[in-house]
């Protein structure tokens, strides 16, 4: 398969979010999202990823610079199951201009 395809819908409209730190190393994953089907995924393994609010260094380092939202939904255990709030809160975190996603 072409790396240029999603790997859930095999759509050619993906578009790359960021370099992604892996686990505190220095080394860096791409990720990237399906236009299409809105999923998130790394490119190297295509490997499906949600909950970028969890991944992002900023809603607690800086949280005056995190959308209100997004603050709130990583403080409340309910939003943490329903997957409609994840997937809009995975698209507020992919346009965010503060993001440092880990």
């Amino acid at each position: 398969m072409n790396k240029s395809n999603c790997p859930f819908c095999w759509n050619e409209r993906v578009r790359r979010i960021d370099e992604v730190k892996a686990n505190g190393s220095a080394q860096r994953r791409i990720l990237m999202e399906c236009e299409c089907c809105e999923r998130f995924y790394w490119r190297d393994s295509e490997e499906p990823v949600e909950d970028l609010a969890a991944m992002c260094e900023t809603a607690f380092s800086e949280p005056d610079k995190c959308d209100g939202d997004v603050r709130k939904a990583l403080n409340s255990e309910r939003s943490k199951y329903d997957k409609r709030k994840r997937n809009e809160f995975d698209q507020l975190c992919s346009f965010c201009s503060n993001r440092r996603l880990h």
